[in-house]
């Protein structure tokens, strides 16, 4: 049995929560399934901020209260990132650089008008379920 191999059935579910997989676990004759939803993972990737126009860590915390129960934000270097958002601070959008856009969906703010994109953007993805 899983649990067993993991020692606890609570430590068991923390791994499948951070492996973000459908669980299973037999018991004899009688099947009981954990069906663990897990949050998408959002990397977030900050310019180097050198002429910001608007409080952009201030735009990522109201995204994130509004979306705390649906996405893990977290850094853009983590691992098994499911999409990113690319938080530069003025037009010249350098948060982009150095990434490979085409192997996951990403969303470029430049500026606090971005703010209604971003949010809608998230809807999007929450909508879709699997991206």
């Amino acid at each position: 049995m899983a649990a067993d191999l993991f020692g606890s059935k609570l430590t068991f579910l923390r791994l499948a929560l951070t492996a973000g997989r459908y669980c299973k676990e037999m018991r004899g004759s009688e099947s009981v399934s954990f069906l663990l939803k897990v949050k998408k993972r959002i990397g977030i990737k900050y310019c180097g901020g050198c002429n910001p126009g608007y409080e952009r860590v201030e735009m990522i915390e109201r995204v994130q209260f509004r979306f705390d129960d649906r996405f893990l934000f977290l850094r853009y270097d983590e691992p098994d990132i499911d999409a990113l958002v690319l938080m530069s601070g003025c037009h010249r959008a350098c948060a982009a650089q150095g990434l490979d856009m085409k192997k996951i969906p990403h969303c470029p703010v430049a500026g606090e008008n971005d703010f209604h994109t971003l949010i809608n953007w998230l809807k999007s993805l929450d909508q879709k379920g699997d991206f």
